[in-house]
């Protein structure tokens, strides 16, 4: 929220006490009291600012982590085991060539050149087959689940190549409609990498009026980003052929690594 220094805090707890992540920020400033007179001044570099946020976090007894490293937002306990993630087209994406390729490029121009990651295969799918299912269809552009949730479950990532009955107006002109499938595959595939919508974080500021969708991370890689290709509220992101913030780039580096 405004005011927010943007330090996010990971918990030292396993298992379903990570929840306690997106609440951590308010419960410190809910627990602490005003530094007395000699406690150590809150400094203004990066390093300054997590050694006087845990001082405060230790004061008020909460065993805690501040990440002040990178951008993003991510459900970890969904993390490919590998970061070379198989995909195949289902049976409604093989009349679409070209449209496929405009897909691949677009995700070798960001996750996979900001990362380790790479989509490999692109074959037709059959049934049970591992990796991200994606369909091509005249519907709202979604995934059903993050990450490896997605691994042979059918029809898991939808991508819209005609935009006849969902956001029309991608298919003003030829360079709109391939501008909003670079664009939406991107950000399809970074929920099917583990992403979630940056506009859910509880330190979205009120400027951001986007309505939450989906679900919640349990990681938080500081601070919140206004031009992620996650974030709703970036208005540009669809007209951007599918561009990655640095904030994105940085956030999926940290998470799969960068040697391939």
């Amino acid at each position: 929220m405004p005011g927010d220094t943007g330090q996010m805090l990971m918990v030292r707890a396993p298992g379903p006490w990570r929840v306690l992540l997106l609440g951590i920020t308010a419960l410190v400033q809910a627990c602490s009291k005003p530094e007395p007179r000699g406690e150590p001044a809150e400094s203004s570099s990066a390093s300054g600012q997590v050694a006087a946020t845990e001082e405060r976090l230790r004061i008020a007894g909460i065993d805690a982590i501040p990440l002040m490293e990178t951008k993003g937002w991510v459900d970890s306990r969904t993390k490919w085991a590998s970061p070379r993630i198989a995909v195949c087209w289902e049976q409604s994406a093989l009349g679409y060539s070209r449209e496929q390729g405009w897909i691949k490029d677009a995700l070798s121009k960001s996750w996979e050149d900001a990362s380790a990651v790479q989509f490999v295969g692109f074959t037709a799918c059959t049934a049970g087959q591992p990796g991200i299912h994606v369909a091509l269809e005249d519907s709202g552009a979604r995934t059903l689940g993050l990450g490896r949730e997605l691994d042979k479950v059918s029809n898991g990532l939808r991508l819209n190549p005609a935009f006849s009955s969902w956001n029309s107006w991608c298919a003003a002109d030829e360079p709109t409609r391939e501008s909003c499938i670079r664009a939406n595959a991107v950000h399809e595939f970074g929920h099917a990498l583990g992403f979630v919508h940056e506009q859910n974080r509880q330190d979205t500021p009120t400027s951001c009026n986007a309505p939450r969708q989906g679900s919640d991370g349990d990681l938080v890689l500081t601070p919140w980003d206004p031009d992620s290709i996650m974030n709703y509220c970036n208005r540009d992101r669809m007209r951007q052929s599918g561009r990655l913030s640095q904030g994105d780039r940085d956030a999926v580096e940290k998470f799969y690594g960068n040697e391939i």
